[in-house]
This record gives structure tokens, C-alpha cells and sequence, in this order.
């Protein structure tokens, strides 16, 4: 009677310190945006192609944020930004006096990250190797 106590006294500790990991983490590639533009009051969707123009962005459990960008392979910009949930809004990147504020989400599986900096700008990254035609969770607003 008492091993069986204290295996589930044991068991009961080891649920309560599980830490789950935050769906950012890790490596994001670039692959669409979409405008919304006053003019056509349309939607504009921009493709990106990975071998021409690559942004990245590197999300680290320290709350840091590497932003880069690639131009035909290589490293044309980068800048490391300070990242942290928000209780208004989903994310906060700060990088010196600027602070912006936007909305994530992630989904199918947490392959997608889809980032809303404003009602009229919307971006969608992935994680590396991931084909976002696998993807039926994600709807983009002029499709």
C-alpha cells in the first residue's frame, strides 16, 4: 500500500512540471504576404521565392529574435529583436525605441505561422522544408 502511494505521489509531480514549449521557436521562412490595398479595396498577394529572396525569421527561448534576410543566398540584412507574449495582443518585437505589436497564430501542426503586424498586412511563414500546399487550415483572402 505504501509504493503504491508513493509512485502516484511520484507521478503526479513529473505531470505538473512539464513546460510546454512556446509554438514560435524555432526557424520561419517568408512565403506570402498580402496588402490590403485602398485603391482596388483588394487583397495583393506577394509569392516569394526561398532561391531569389529569403527572409528568416529565428525565434530563441531566451526572447530574442533574429531577423534576416537573404538575396540570391546571401545575408543581405539582419537584426536581432527582443520578443515576448502580449496580453492585448498575441507578440511584442522590440528592437531599441521601436516596439511593434501583432497578432500570431500558427497552424497545421504548427508549420504555419501567420502574422498580422495590422488589419491591412498580413504575412505567412513557414518552418524550413514545409510545403504550405499540404496546408488546408489557411485560407488567404483573395483565394
Amino acid at each position: 500500500m505504501a509504493l503504491t502511494l508513493f509512485n502516484c505521489a511520484d507521478n503526479d509531480s513529473i505531470e505538473n512540471d512539464v513546460i510546454t514549449q512556446d509554438s514560435l521557436i524555432g526557424e520561419w521562412h517568408l512565403y506570402k504576404t498580402l496588402n490590403y490595398n485602398d485603391v482596388t479595396e483588394a487583397w495583393d498577394l506577394a509569392d516569394y521565392n526561398e532561391s531569389v529572396f529569403l527572409t528568416k525569421q529565428i525565434y530563441n527561448e531566451d526572447g530574442t529574435m533574429v531577423a534576416q534576410v537573404f538575396v540570391n543566398d546571401v545575408l543581405d540584412v539582419e537584426n536581432i529583436w527582443s520578443w515576448e507574449r502580449d496580453l492585448e495582443y498575441d507578440l511584442s518585437l522590440t528592437r531599441g525605441a521601436i516596439t511593434y505589436k501583432m497578432y500570431a497564430n500558427t497552424f497545421c501542426s504548427e508549420n504555419i505561422l501567420q502574422i498580422q503586424f495590422s488589419p491591412t498586412l498580413i504575412e505567412y511563414f513557414k518552418k524550413p522544408g514545409y510545403n504550405p500546399s499540404q496546408c488546408d487550415e489557411v485560407v488567404y483572402e483573395n483565394e
